[in-house]
């Protein structure tokens, strides 16, 4: 008798499964562990989106296009080029970004971890500063039409802006990011990209036609790998002073800074390339650097200013 009781005594005190922490999805799975929570009016577009990064497939806002007239082709993917109104099938809210990069049961639960979206128009300021980001954050040719703030944010993994747009610009300073910090194939920052004191694991690239309307502000930063900046844009100054990189500095394929190269203080482990059709319309400082390696400025550079390097200390040659 004693026995029974103890049995049924310990079967009510066992605590309740915890409901909201569901189990993480599987790759492919057919349904999503947790919707997205009650009590705001989310649009059919980010329960989608949801759904389908929960599952661990990429976010591709386009696939839901109203079918084009017969003689229009396919709407392009970043919104930034389509002429009209942008469909609502393409539009994310940054309160919608901000919920499922940071806040549980989101960012355990999904199958894999990261997050990528492809043709988004994200509306809305999206803040993360100070927020801790644990998966990869992709933005593909989409389009965030305010301010993307991540000062003093931390992405544990990389984080890519791939052919976007990014019309309110972005504020990094004193970023960490653990893996690659990535803007290439066209992506556009008409407002401040500002990157003074972050921390990058991985590459810093800016490269393969991007436009930054007012340059590159990155002093201090301390990158782990390499910076590519080659065939882009620099409406202004690239700063880079007293920066650390821990690989080489590659400037190719036609780069254009319309203001200066500041790199005064800055430290390479690798080389720097200054290549072949590069523009500079202010003057390469480099006092005070120190390059593991050489520095070599390609002849089909075109340079409007000079060459500032003293006390400049390098492993190899300046060619």
């Amino acid at each position: 008798m004693c026995r029974l009781a103890l049995i049924c005594l310990i079967v009510l005190a066992a605590p309740a499964l915890a409901e909201e922490d569901p189990p993480r999805a599987l790759p492919g799975a057919v349904a999503c562990p947790a919707g997205l929570p009650a009590g705001h009016d989310w649009s059919e577009a980010e329960r989608g989106a949801w759904d389908r990064i929960c599952r661990g497939d990429p976010a591709e806002m386009d696939l839901a296009d109203p079918k084009p007239a017969d003689a229009a082709g396919p709407l392009p993917c970043n919104p930034e080029r389509i002429a009209g109104e942008v469909p609502a099938n393409r539009r994310l809210s940054a309160d919608f970004l901000t919920l499922i990069l940071t806040r549980e049961p989101y960012v355990s639960i999904a199958a894999r971890p990261e997050v990528y979206i492809y043709c988004a128009d994200v509306t809305g300021s999206l803040n993360l500063r100070n927020e801790d980001v644990s998966v990869a954050f992709g933005l593909f040719e989409s389009r965030a039409t305010e301010e993307v703030t991540l000062y003093s944010a931390s992405f544990a993994r990389s984080l890519l802006f791939n052919g976007s747009t990014l019309a309110g610009g972005l504020v990094g300073d004193g970023l960490s990011v653990g893996g690659d910090l990535a803007r290439r194939n066209g992506t556009e920052v008409r407002q401040t990209l500002g990157l003074r004191g972050a921390r990058i694991g991985g590459d810093l690239t800016i490269s393969g036609g991007s436009d930054l309307a007012v340059g590159l502000l990155a002093d201090r930063a301390d990158i782990g790998g390499s910076v590519f900046l080659g065939g882009s844009r620099f409406h202004g100054d690239l700063r880079l002073i007293g920066a650390k990189v821990g690989g080489n500095i590659e400037a190719n394929d036609g780069i254009v800074v319309t203001g200066e190269l500041a790199m005064d203080r800055i430290s390479v482990a690798g080389n720097v390339f200054l290549g072949t059709g590069g523009h500079y319309g202010g003057d390469i400082r480099l006092v005070d650097a120190g390059i593991g390696q050489n520095l070599q400025i390609s002849g089909g550079a075109d340079v409007a200013g000079t060459l500032q390097a003293d006390r400049a200390a390098m492993g190899g040659s300046l060619g």
